[in-house]
């Protein structure tokens, strides 16, 4: 039972760097390409009179990352329909057509290969993180288009089909260790500030510490480097809490967070802890735990604005859940941010269709929209928020800031403007 908790914990953490509308099973006449790739959902059959446009969805619908993914599969698929019915890419209708791989690596070819050749899919978007890693060689090779939620290595490389409108967490925690050295910590005053993370030994933990690291090694006058406390899978943190007690700043484990906090507090430590989205997915913890106390003032940088955001991204996920999830909206909420990945389908079906207003709706293709999305830029309210160039493949440009407040027991925006996002990698 454990083992199965911390599996579950770790995929929640790699999907948190994050409809159940009128929905069928899909018609595959081939019974072992269903076996093989799993349980295949559709959107409502679109309109006749207009161009259908097919998202395909590579997901996971019933295994480890199911619980994490349900309301990013909500997010793509309520953002599809509010789009078709506000008719806000006139001449086409995009439709949603979902392939069940079940987070096995060994699945994602196989689900690829169906909805590309026997779905007609226009386009593909995965928030499963680990679907870059092997779908890239087989897109860049087809020149088909993946849209993916999770930041990847593999992006570095050399530019692609593959495209995310994320960020990588080196430049994420890095951005967010200069705020807090322009903003928060006096420096020039007190001297370098101590900082520390402790995780587990996963690929986004050791990348998170891995942008603290650097900033620490380039302003050492700003701050000292405590060392990165990694173990493997389990939750005592003694050994790492006694290590970072002294800290002014802590990188806690996202997936582990509450204990933690009770580790560190046991230890006699009382730093400012700082994070990013993936430590919003587990706040329910915090309140089971009466938790909330042991946060208060953490600093959390974030892609999004988030649920108080007045910016035209967060205005229309609030409409999303009005018009659509009415019922579940505050238990979305509770759930972290993980539905605010509207943000990366706006930008996704924006690319779409400054594609169509370029060259219109019958010479729609994949190699337009890949055009199209190498020169994408995205400026809401006077502030780059996203952008692509035929050598960038990692779209966030800009990020908020947040402290968490006990007494609310919710997370405040403590800096009105947007941070420029600073590029390490």
């Amino acid at each position: 039972m454990m083992r199965r908790t911390t599996q579950i914990v770790i995929v929640m953490l790699s999907l948190l760097l994050t409809v159940t509308s009128t929905v069928s099973c899909g018609n595959d006449n081939d019974e072992n390409a269903e076996k093989e790739t799993g349980t295949t959902l559709q959107t409502t059959a679109p309109s006749k009179e207009k161009r259908v446009f097919k998202i395909g969805n590579i997901t996971d619908l019933a295994g480890p990352s199911s619980a994490a993914l349900v309301h990013m599969n909500m997010a793509l698929e309520d953002t599809v329909k509010y789009y078709n019915e506000e008719n806000l890419i006139p001449g086409l209708e995009l439709e949603v057509v979902v392939q069940d791989a079940g987070f096995d690596p060994t699945k994602y070819i196989s689900s690829y290969e169906w909805l590309t050749e026997r779905q007609g899919a226009d386009l593909i978007f995965s928030a499963d993180p680990n679907t870059l890693q092997v779908l890239k060689p087989l897109a860049d090779s087809d020149h088909f288009l993946v849209f993916a939620s999770n930041a990847q290595d593999i992006l570095l490389e050399n530019p692609g089909y593959v495209f995310t409108v994320g960020t990588h967490p080196v430049n994420l925690y890095y951005t967010l260790m200069e705020w807090i050295s322009q903003y928060h910590w006096d420096y020039q005053t007190n001297g370098p500030a101590k900082v520390g993370v402790a995780g587990w030994r996963t690929d986004i933990e050791k990348a998170m510490a891995e942008g603290v690291e650097i900033y620490c090694a380039d302003y050492p006058e700003r701050f000292e480097w405590k060392g990165k406390h990694l173990r493997d899978l389990g939750f005592d943190w003694e050994s790492q809490a006694n290590a970072l007690k002294d800290c002014d700043y802590i990188l806690p484990p996202a997936g582990s967070l509450v204990s933690f906090l009770i580790a560190v507090e046991n230890a006699g430590g009382n730093p400012t802890y700082i994070g990013g989205d993936p430590h919003t997915g587990f706040f329910k913890m915090l309140d089971s735990s009466n938790s909330w106390e042991r946060m208060d003032g953490m600093i959390f940088v974030s892609e999004s604005a988030l649920w108080d955001g007045k910016d035209e991204i967060v205005m229309m996920t609030q409409e999303l859940l009005q018009r659509y999830r009415a019922d579940i909206q505050e238990e979305i909420k509770q759930n972290g941010y993980l539905y605010l990945i509207t943000g990366h389908i706006y930008v996704i079906l924006d690319i779409i269709k400054k594609a169509v207003d370029e060259v219109g709706i019958d010479n729609l293709d994949s190699e337009t929209i890949y055009q199209i999305a190498q020169s994408y830029e995205l400026n809401l309210d006077g502030v780059d928020r996203y952008s692509f160039t035929p050598t960038k493949r990692f779209g966030c440009d800009a990020l908020t800031i947040y402290e968490a407040d006990f007494e609310g027991k919710t997370l405040e925006r403590i800096h009105e403007d947007w941070i420029p996002l600073i590029r390490v990698k």
